[in-house]
């Protein structure tokens, strides 16, 4: 048996720019507003230099060690769009380097961490 209920929707009640649901039942006192949130649609891109990386070229030093290792510079680039959507956003970002290798045999690291994973805000 489904309940008899009532849906209404296309109207902003908290004034957002996107449409809320208002859920009601027959026979009951109370009804329930579902308040639709901005969506936001991020875009990313990420660039490495040099695109192929010589292990025989050792420009970067361990800082712990002092010991010479290849390396190689990440940029990257985020935007973020969509309808009425906050000023300011922040988001939160993991780069896991050698992520398909088992954790024992990752052969990239961060070179100020010295792990394979790093996590920031944007």
């Amino acid at each position: 048996d489904a309940l008899p209920i009532s849906l209404r929707g296309a109207t902003d009640i908290d004034n957002n720019g996107y449409p809320d649901l208002l859920v009601g039942a027959f026979m009951v006192d109370k009804a329930v507003v579902y308040r639709a949130q901005p969506v936001v649609l991020a875009k990313g891109h990420l660039s490495f230099n040099p695109d192929v990386l010589n292990p025989d070229v050792k420009e970067c030093k361990l800082t712990d060690s002092g010991t010479f290792v290849s390396c190689f510079t990440l940029q990257m680039c985020v935007s973020v769009s969509g309808k009425n959507i906050p000023e300011k956003i922040t988001l939160n970002a993991e780069l896991q380097l050698d992520r398909m290798k088992m954790r024992f045999a990752r052969r990239s690291l961060f070179l100020d961490s010295l792990q394979s994973t790093t996590s920031f805000h944007l």
